[in-house]
Parts: C-alpha cells; structure tokens; sequence
C-alpha cells in the first residue's frame, strides 16, 4: 500500500519526512550505507534512467560512461529511496518526473509527499491511502485520484 500526504502538514509528526531527496540519498544511500542496492534497485535505475547498475556505488549511463550512483535523476533516487527504506520515512515527490512517479507507484509500497496530481498517459493500479487536510481517502487507480483531485494542486 502506498500512503501519499498532499501538503506537508498532512504527514504525521512520528514520520521521517525527507523533503531533499538529493541530500537523503547522499546521507542514507551513499553516506551511511544503511541500505544496499538490490536487484529491485538496478531494474529502477534502469527503467527510470536508462543506466545499469554496475557496482553499490557506479552505474553505466546511456552514454557507456561509467558515473558514480550520485549523478542519477532525483526521481530514480526517489524511487530508490521509496523502495529501499521502511514506510516511516516520507519521501517527496516535488521532483519527480513523469517515468518516476509511474515507476513509484507501481511498486505500491511506501510513504509519498504528492501535493500535486498530474495527468499520466497510462492509468496504474494500486492501493493508495491519500491525505489531504482534514480527509483521508482510499484510491485504487492513478485516474481516479486524478479525477478526485480535478488535476489540481492540493493548497494547506
């Protein structure tokens, strides 16, 4: 199950909201180390950016030039760090680009900042509790939250 927060002050307080995606990956991925790369992690990269994932700390870019994990797109690292960390840690979506969120929400797990929901080409299934100020609701479809939200960005 996804659980998605339209504003900031919809995440519960106990949440580790991790709104720079760029600096949480570079602490808990890179830094830290306090979680490792996986075959689910090297399809991410791959589907998202196009690169193979060589090593814990390389891949191979589109280009065949070798480039440090860092230099991904912020929306794979998103993506890696939804699928990678435990559903406490809440992790922005601001950045992510349309490949990303569709990719993140296939995987149907995790914590997601979304204030906004943009019309995607395909219409993915999961199962989505989505809260928003004062509501939270049940979603089973990308099109229906959409359609809920009119498109729209959430305001607090």
């Amino acid at each position: 199950m996804i659980h998605a927060y339209s504003t900031e002050s919809a995440i519960p307080n106990k949440a580790l909201f991790k709104r720079n995606v760029d600096a949480a990956f570079e602490d808990l991925v890179i830094g830290e180390r306090a979680v490792t790369l996986n075959k689910k992690s090297a399809y991410l990269i791959q589907a998202i950016d196009g690169s193979k994932l060589l090593n814990s700390l390389n891949v191979e870019a589109i280009s065949g030039e070798t480039i440090g994990i860092e230099k991904l797109s912020t929306g794979c690292k998103a993506a890696l760090l939804i699928q990678l960390l435990p559903e406490d840690y809440v992790i922005s979506c601001i950045e992510v680009g349309e490949n990303a969120l569709e990719q993140i929400l296939r995987m149907n797990r995790g914590s997601i900042y979304l204030p906004w929901v943009l019309p995607l080409e395909q219409d993915i299934r999961f199962d989505m509790s989505y809260t928003t100020p004062g509501r939270k609701q049940q979603f089973y479809s990308y099109h229906e939250l959409f359609e809920a939200a009119g498109g729209t960005i959430w305001q607090d």
